[in-house]
């Protein structure tokens, strides 16, 4: 904790926990400080309602993609380029907007995300019938 003496001047005290802030309302956070003041600041990374899929290298391991649920975990890349699939941070991905009916797709060979709206007409079926034998 931090202490000031008798003139002001302030000490780290080791013996208790000091002040700080409650990182809430996400399971993916990040502390900091500010710069200036050294007050603790949470970081959050940015929600998305459609995800990527996969995480790519780069150089030498430009053509080496590997699964990553990018809603659960985010991409890194070690020293050499190799990627890999962290835990630790929500992914990239876009949000489907303009419309409140959309599916999230994603492109087979990089596992981006895209998003897919049903077309829209003026006027709509009121059944659902089968096909064949189950034709009603």
């Amino acid at each position: 904790s931090c202490a000031l003496n008798g003139t002001g001047y302030p000490s780290c005290e080791s013996n208790w926990r000091g002040d700080g802030v409650n990182c809430t309302g996400d399971e993916f956070f990040k502390c900091s400080s500010d710069e200036t003041t050294g007050d603790a600041v949470c970081s959050y990374p940015p929600k998305f309602n459609c995800y990527n899929s996969k995480c790519s290298g780069t150089g030498d391991f430009a053509a080496v993609s590997i699964d990553c649920d990018q809603s659960k975990g985010s991409c890194a890349l070690n020293g050499t380029g190799y990627p890999s699939c962290e835990s630790n941070w929500r992914g990239d991905g876009v949000n489907c907007t303009g419309d409140e009916f959309f599916k999230c797709s994603l492109n087979d060979a990089s596992g981006t995300a895209l998003c897919s709206y049903p077309a829209t007409f003026d006027c709509y079926n009121t059944r659902c019938t089968g096909s064949g034998a189950s034709a009603n």
